[in-house]
């Protein structure tokens, strides 16, 4: 679900959702009041190698169950302290209301026409959803061998090692850098670790987080940064440096309170050149250091240089709107509908698949 990541190798990286049951979620140390869907879709990372048949079969996998932490029942698995162990993921956080809530906390009011997608976050939302994490962007790190991973609804990051088999991606030791599959280091919000206040968090439902790789910010994070109904009422792209060394050591998995980004685009609510989009969206660094930037509920894609100058801009006229879809016709103003989009590339006239 929701992205996947060609690898140099010729294999693919995707996410996928693998069901566990009350039983299963109660044995992990789920608490039994974060369970109202009775079940909860676990994360799951496959890597695949296409057959040469048209088919593929999974070579390497990565599950966010075999890296959990809780302190609710000492009986169960996965009990530990969770703020010491900031290297697994706590089964219990949840924020209030999930999904909707962490993208909209008016719980309800508020201009739901408003185009930056609030007319679809209507809460109140289900605390402990089944799609409790909802990953929604995978890249991998060819220098790094890693991978990190946006999950949204914690508004967090992490990034996992690669360089690793598949029994020791299930455990706590082995691999490139002796961790296992265990969290390597994780970045947004500091509240999921226990390692930090509301105050520390940076994230706010974010989308499209990818490493850079062959453009300007080289080895950097950049992601788009979707903000919170009402009191982040505005949307960033933003570029972060990890703290790691040159061979992708990181001091701590959770010291990543104050750091700010290298580069941020999209000025506060209010002033002039702000934007806003509840969800999806993304944003892209082009050869040439620009930015291409993608307004997910508007439909709106544009480029801006490093000095956040905006020299292109596309508005979508695909529409979708009772059902159908629709196409507005050049010259006409959009004023009513849908007009989503997920994420933007920009592919070079010589790209192979053009030719």
């Amino acid at each position: 679900h929701h992205d996947l990541e060609p690898m140099p190798n010729g294999n693919v990286l995707l996410n996928v959702w693998e069901r566990k049951s009350k039983e299963q979620c109660l044995a992990a140390g789920r608490r039994p009041d974060l369970l109202p869907d009775g079940e909860v879709w676990n994360d799951v990372l496959m890597e695949i190698a296409p057959d040469g048949e048209g088919g593929a079969k999974v070579v390497w996998k990565w599950s966010m169950w075999d890296h959990l932490v809780q302190d609710f029942d000492p009986v169960r698995a996965n009990y530990g302290d969770v703020a010491a162990h900031p290297e697994l993921f706590d089964i219990n956080y949840c924020p209030p209301g999930g999904k909707v809530a962490e993208r909209n906390r008016l719980n309800g009011a508020g201009d739901f026409n408003h185009v930056s997608g609030l007319t679809s976050m209507k809460g109140p939302g289900q605390t402990g959803e089944k799609d409790w994490l909802h990953i929604n962007a995978v890249s991998y790190d060819a220098v790094r061998d890693q991978v990190v991973m946006s999950i949204n609804i914690v508004s967090e990051f992490i990034i996992i090692d690669h360089g690793l088999t598949e029994e020791e991606a299930r455990g706590h030791s082995g691999g490139k850098r002796g961790k296992g599959g265990d969290i390597l280091y994780r970045f947004g919000n500091p509240m999921v670790s226990r390692q930090g206040s509301r105050m520390d968090q940076v994230l706010y439902s974010q989308h499209s987080v990818h490493f850079l790789r062959g453009v300007p910010g080289e080895g950097n994070i950049l992601l788009f940064n979707n903000g919170r109904a009402p009191d982040r009422l505005w949307s960033t792209v933003d570029e972060f440096a990890l703290p790691d060394t040159e061979s992708g050591e990181y001091p701590s998995a959770s010291r990543a309170v104050g750091r700010k980004p290298v580069w941020r685009h999209g000025p506060a609510n209010g002033r002039r050149g702000s934007f806003y989009s509840t969800h999806i969206s993304g944003c892209s660094r082009l050869p040439n250091g620009n930015t291409l930037i993608t307004l997910g509920t508007p439909g709106i894609i544009f480029e801006v240089t490093p000095d956040g100058e905006e020299v292109w801009r596309y508005i979508s006229p695909v529409m979708f709107c009772d059902g159908g879809v629709a196409v507005v016709r050049q010259g006409d103003q959009r004023t009513h509908g849908r007009f989503s989009l997920f994420r933007a590339l920009r592919y070079d006239a010589s790209y192979g698949a053009f030719l």
